[in-house]
């Protein structure tokens, strides 16, 4: 019967040129040859660069929440000027029916159309003073995080030109105050379900999708 032998050996062959005791990158004394220089510095620029790069990305990130904040208050600023113009062109309907119901001596239906009108105003405000609210919150946040991403910028001394600092608020800006319009739209359609009841707001949403 045939016995295979294996023979386990490591073998190392050095470099070519190269005497033992040597080192390619070090003199005798442990200092750098010229090589050795431009090796490890060249490593360790390579190290900084990575370390740079990434502290710019975490400083972009912070900054896009900035703009997400900034975007949330922009919508509700936006949707207190909708509010107000809304109501008060429906209040000065009333105004003018209660005015001519007056001259026509039809006090009652003008004390009704001024009740409707002080109504409609008053709904106005409520609402108004809940955006506002809305609006203050999210500017404050954005001075916060503001903060907090100058200290990290001059912590980690992370410079970003004009132009990416702007894209980045921007860019944020745009997803926060999209993402403000969805909840919003959201809202409305919860709040119109609780009113309607489940079965009432399926019937309805099927002929919203019929009349697309």
């Amino acid at each position: 019967m045939n016995k295979l032998y294996y023979e386990s050996s490591l073998a190392h062959h050095g470099i070519k040129g190269q005497k033992w005791g040597e080192r390619r990158f070090q003199t005798k004394d442990g200092s750098l040859t010229p090589a050795g220089r431009e090796r490890y510095d060249d490593n360790d620029s390579k190290k900084v660069n990575r370390s740079q790069k990434r502290h710019e990305k975490k400083m972009e990130k912070k900054l896009r929440y900035v703009g997400r904040a900034k975007g949330h208050a922009d919508y509700e600023n936006e949707k207190i000027a909708e509010s107000q113009k809304k109501h008060e062109d429906i209040a000065k309907r009333f105004d003018r029916v209660a005015k001519k119901n007056a001259n026509s001596g039809l006090g009652i239906k003008s004390d009704l159309a001024k009740f409707a009108a002080d109504k409609i105003r008053k709904r106005s405000e409520n609402q108004v003073e809940k955006r506002k609210e809305e609006a203050e919150y999210w500017t404050k946040q954005a001075d916060k995080m503001q903060a907090k991403a100058d200290k990290y910028a001059t912590k980690k001394r992370v410079d970003l030109g004009k132009k990416q600092v702007a894209n980045a608020i921007k860019k944020g800006r745009d997803e926060g105050y999209e993402n403000s319009k969805e909840y919003d739209k959201r809202q409305k359609e919860d709040n119109l379900r609780e009113k309607l009841g489940d079965d009432r707001y399926d019937k309805l949403q099927k002929i919203k999708e019929k009349v697309r």
